[in-house]
């Protein structure tokens, strides 16, 4: 069964959310993750691909982007950024910031999500969370500031 986290940030922006999900990301990868990041689109890939290496000074997350021309290692990367669902990764946790919910749920046992405090957002995330449960999933929900 795939556990699945909404974190709900109060007072907080699309910006706060994505420096939010670095942070979920950096502490996956510290804890041994392989983490694969679903985005919404390519301007989304690349602008949590450039906040990964700014967003905390002195901390460094290796991941690449699958629209990158790929380095020979980089499959072997343990944060993968990608628009296009792909599950050609090691990852076993889903950051999920495309708003969809992804159609081999089971690949992974943890899934986050992380929500802007914004209505269309926090709308878009009950009916994710109806589907998780739908689904079978274990659902926890964290109420955080940003």
């Amino acid at each position: 069964m795939t556990r699945v986290d909404f974190y709900i940030l109060e007072n907080g922006d699309l910006a706060a959310s994505e420096a939010f999900a670095c942070r979920v990301i950096e502490k996956a990868f510290r804890n041994g993750h392989g983490v694969f990041v679903h985005t919404a689109s390519p301007v989304d890939s690349q602008r949590l691909d450039d906040l990964l290496w700014t967003f905390r000074p002195g901390s460094f997350v290796p991941h690449h982007r699958t629209e990158q021309a790929v380095a020979p290692n980089a499959a072997k990367s343990p944060v993968v950024i990608s628009h296009k669902f792909d599950l050609a990764t090691n990852a076993d946790m889903l950051v999920n910031l495309s708003g969809c919910v992804p159609d081999q749920l089971d690949s992974f046992q943890r899934i986050a999500e992380v929500i802007a405090d914004d209505e269309n957002a926090k709308l878009s995330a009950r009916q994710r969370f109806r589907l998780y449960r739908e689904l079978g999933s274990e659902l926890h929900s964290h109420s955080m500031t940003a």
